[in-house]
């Protein structure tokens, strides 16, 4: 193994390296099925979902707020905003003096961002109530670790 990371030429994969790959593709692809299933049913994308998400735990958050949240540019984070505004599903909180302009759920985006069965978060809530904490930061320092790396690396090539 050289320093940076890398393998040298003809060596082997480390077990370790090997599973948690093909863990990280049952994820992915995990991802992908339940994004399409909600998509097909509810015509709302994952990151969208994600949105409405912490739209309900942070009426009022702004668009900084959201875009820290969700890892996105802001232009993204916007046009994901702007989608789900032209559904009815999220409104614009006018600027008050001494607050900033926020977002919240309407009514309907109340209804569709209720937890539904099958959903991404489901599926996560599940797995960490079977978890220890330090299990759960352990896993969420790796996945840390391993997102800087990825961004990291599309951004060399």
């Amino acid at each position: 193994m050289l320093g940076d990371g890398r393998k040298a030429a003809g060596e082997m994969e480390s077990p370790e390296v090997l599973s948690l790959l093909r863990l990280l593709w049952e994820v992915d692809d995990g991802l992908r099925l339940t994004s399409r299933r909600i998509k097909s049913r509810y015509h709302i994308s994952g990151r969208e979902r994600f949105l409405l998400k912490l739209l309900a735990s942070y009426p009022g958050i702004d668009l900084p707020g959201l875009t820290g949240f969700v890892g996105a540019s802001r232009p993204e984070v916007l046009r994901g905003l702007k989608r789900l505004q032209q559904r009815g599903f999220v409104e614009l909180q006018p600027a008050a003096p001494g607050v900033t302009a926020g977002y919240r759920l309407s009514p309907e985006g109340e209804r569709v961002g209720a937890a539904w069965q099958g959903t991404v978060e489901q599926a996560v809530r599940v797995a960490l109530r079977s978890m220890p904490r330090e299990a759960i930061q352990s896993g969420t320092g790796l996945l840390l670790l391993l997102a800087t790396a990825l961004r990291r690396s599309a951004k060399v090539s």
